[in-house]
């Protein structure tokens, strides 16, 4: 019975799917991660809260990602959550900002998102204002 509902989840939404084993996992859809809502979203909370921390910046993002989703079938900004120690983490998102703090791999065409924030203290996100 879930395995059909998965399916008609993922056609309704039109989003790709992939089964891997019909007794081991589950349909899941594939959300592409859109960089400049990314950054949008996260200008707006560091905007609310001023300088903060990641952790912070996570929990809100993956709550407001989970509301989004229910009410209207999407994500906002279409990153992939990791469980970590501390709660959800974006992959992508994490990954960027371990870039920017200079301990991560800087990944090409992101020079915009990049020069739109800065890590102090390892941890604490702020807004470059220009």
């Amino acid at each position: 019975m879930t395995f059909w509902l998965y399916i008609n989840f993922c056609l309704l939404f039109e989003t790709n799917f992939v089964l891997c084993s019909f007794y081991k996992k589950q349909c899941m859809p594939d959300f592409k991660i859109d960089i400049s809502k990314a950054k949008a979203v996260i200008l707006y909370i560091a905007n609310k809260f001023g300088e903060t921390d990641f952790h912070k910046v996570f929990k809100i993002l993956y709550l407001a990602e989970k509301a989004h989703l229910v009410q209207y079938g999407r994500p906002i900004v279409g990153d992939t959550y990791m469980a970590m120690k501390y709660g959800p983490v974006p992959s992508f998102i994490y990954d960027a900002f371990k870039a920017i703090r200079g301990d991560g791999y800087r990944m090409p065409g992101l020079d915009n998102f990049y020069q739109a924030f800065e890590v102090k203290n390892k941890y604490s996100l702020g807004i470059v204002t220009k």
